[in-house]
């Protein structure tokens, strides 16, 4: 469970760092994505999980790739050990 909590954090910074290198307002972003500002707010901050519906919203409104928005995180498939998938 501990992995997970941690997953959504990560995933929470990577939306927001996304957000913020691009200079997008949470007013822009809703206005993009149809996410409340609120939400996106909670989201940001992990006072709220996220649900896919929504981290879809927000990752094709901030044109991010699924290695950025899992960046980090037990999904990050630079952290996964492929190593069964070798020959």
């Amino acid at each position: 469970m501990r992995e997970h909590s941690n997953d959504l954090v990560l995933i929470a910074r990577n939306i927001n760092s996304a957000r913020l290198q691009q200079d997008i307002t949470p007013v822009v972003l809703e206005e993009k994505c149809g996410v409340t500002m609120s939400t996106i707010y909670r989201i940001e901050r992990n006072e709220q999980e996220i649900s896919l519906k929504t981290l879809l919203s927000l990752a094709v409104a901030l044109n991010m790739t699924p290695e950025e928005v899992f960046k980090g995180t037990s999904l990050d498939v630079n952290n996964q050990d492929i190593s069964i998938f070798k020959k």
